[in-house]
């Protein structure tokens, strides 16, 4: 079963030399590197049997990465990597906003998703921590959720210090009337002792277009809050 698409190697040679003969110059065109997301993603898709095809982007128009057959229905996968763009062993604290680097992918992502979504395709926006070595800081659970929902908010009683109320308060990325276009967030981390890939999905309860979770392998774990 084809599972890609080859990455193909174009020649561009340049006219002969009519006085020679020869050919005075030729170049290779290298495909560009994949990234690291893209490999693993790759790699288990490989792993779970799932055909794929490589979405290339148009001239001017910006296009997801990956349309991915699972059962019936193609699904539509943007990817996007954590880089804070400094060294994780050179710091010696760690903090940031719960959930801000998932928001920050989620508007990065919305004129590739949107695009997908008009077409009545599920789409996923995949994200993998290429910063933390652990890959957590940034892409726990709860910056999925808090990113998705808003953070978790509590109220307490201003006499007694009892809980009154919990809820998602700011923050929110997706509401009925914001960004339904994304079915689903899933978070690619490989991880353990064997170095296994993982993918994990979190639901979006307003998605316009929801996914078939019963068709996805068993590997994938779904998160719904």
């Amino acid at each position: 079963m084809k599972r890609g698409v080859a990455n193909h190697t174009p020649i561009v040679t340049a006219p002969e030399d009519v006085t020679t003969g020869h050919q005075p110059w030729m170049i290779l065109q290298k495909p560009m590197a994949k990234t690291r997301s893209e490999t693993l993603f790759e790699t288990w898709l490989a792993s779970n049997s799932l055909p794929f095809r490589s979405i290339s982007a148009e001239r001017g128009v910006s296009m997801p990465d990956y349309g991915v057959t699972i059962g019936e229905a193609e699904i539509i996968f943007e990817l996007k990597q954590i880089e804070a763009g400094r060294n994780w062993a050179d710091e010696m604290v760690h903090s940031g906003e719960v959930g801000k680097f998932i928001r920050d992918r989620i508007t990065k992502s919305k004129r590739q998703i949107q695009a997908a979504s008009k077409g009545g395709k599920p789409t996923v926006l995949m994200i993998y921590n290429d910063y933390d070595p652990f890959q957590l800081f940034g892409t726990e659970d709860h910056d999925f959720e808090h990113a998705m929902y808003g953070a978790d908010t509590v109220v307490l009683a201003k006499e007694s210090g009892r809980l009154v109320d919990r809820f998602h308060g700011d923050g929110k990325s997706f509401q009925s009337s914001k960004n339904t276009s994304f079915s689903a967030l899933a978070r690619l981390r490989q991880a353990g002792r064997d170095a296994e890939v993982t993918v994990t999905i979190f639901e979006n309860m307003y998605a316009a277009v929801p996914i078939d979770y019963v068709s996805l392998p068993p590997p994938a774990s779904r998160s719904s809050e």
